[in-house]
């Protein structure tokens, strides 16, 4: 799984000017991509772009068992056959 949080210096950029470099990601190595946004400057003053940052951080954090960990679980305590 990757996080991308797209470059712009916290004033510029939106998820989909990056879209296409997180479909190109996707494409040829495969991962998920979870492409972040966050709040702009100078209508949001720092630190507000760390939060939402770091609000992306855990919400990946928070799924990361249902979409990679919980199939793989699933398998490995499924009930053995006598």
């Amino acid at each position: 799984m990757f996080i991308f949080y797209h470059s712009g210096g916290y004033c510029f950029g939106t998820l989909s000017s990056e879209d296409g470099f997180c479909s190109w990601i996707i494409e040829k190595v495969g991962i998920i991509v979870a492409n972040a946004c966050y709040r702009h400057t100078p209508e949001w003053q720092w630190p507000a772009q760390r939060e939402d940052a770091f609000s992306v951080l855990n919400w990946v954090f928070g799924i990361i068992k249902k979409i990679i960990l919980l199939p793989v679980l699933s398998k490995t305590n499924a009930p053995r056959r006598k």
